[in-house]
């Protein structure tokens, strides 16, 4: 296969797995923002504002909202607006761009509720919009992955794939020295961030 083919082939997959998630978050999204199966209540303090989701959903961003036996299990946000609940809880079903705009606002969130997928978007939005010099701590799978494929000559498709079958498999042992790295980078990181927005007053 020549070069040129082989670029349109990975160009071709990246068109159909960007497809294929769209699709699929499209529908996960309809599904989900139905409230008739709902068993969590979201109160905003200071309102009469009430939102129902699910606790699969967020117990799965946050280990906050895991640990209930009432049903359905009712929460009270404190200290953010009631757009601010609404963009958070767009994001965490797959609404990614609910928070533009927003970003201080979430951030905030996502420290106080500990959702770290949310936290590290947010991070991502200053970095591109605000901070230059700052390096994006890597993650568990990213310092892996570099170690594992460093000097492998393999198109971003089949990287992708090789990365998908073999990172499941690696041992747990593994995966800790790498997470325990990933940890020290993202506090790193967090600190310079900090210094950052103080100093610039956000």
């Amino acid at each position: 296969m020549s070069e040129s083919e082989s670029g349109s082939e990975s160009e071709y997959y990246a068109i159909e797995e960007e497809a294929d998630r769209e699709f699929y978050t499209t529908n996960l999204y309809g599904i989900m923002s139905n409230v008739k199966y709902s068993d969590v209540i979201l109160s905003v303090s200071g309102t009469n504002v009430e939102f129902k989701s699910h606790r699969n959903i967020l117990g799965y961003h946050s280990r906050i909202f895991e640990n209930s036996s009432e049903i359905p299990v009712r929460i009270v946000i404190d200290q953010f607006k009631v757009e601010t609940v609404i963009a958070v809880l767009e994001f965490l079903y797959g609404k990614c761009r609910a928070i533009k705009g927003k970003f201080k606002d979430v951030l905030q969130f996502a420290k106080n509720y500990e959702i770290q997928e949310l936290k590290g978007v947010s991070y991502e939005v200053i970095l591109r919009k605000y901070i230059d010099g700052i390096i994006r701590p890597r993650s568990a799978v990213e310092f892996w992955k570099k170690e594992r494929f460093e000097g492998v000559k393999m198109g971003p498709v089949d990287l992708y794939r090789a990365e998908r079958r073999e990172w499941p498999t690696v041992p747990d042992k593994i995966v800790i020295k790498w997470e325990e790295k990933a940890e020290a980078e993202m506090i790193r990181f967090e600190e310079q961030v900090k210094l950052y927005l103080e100093k610039n007053n956000f």
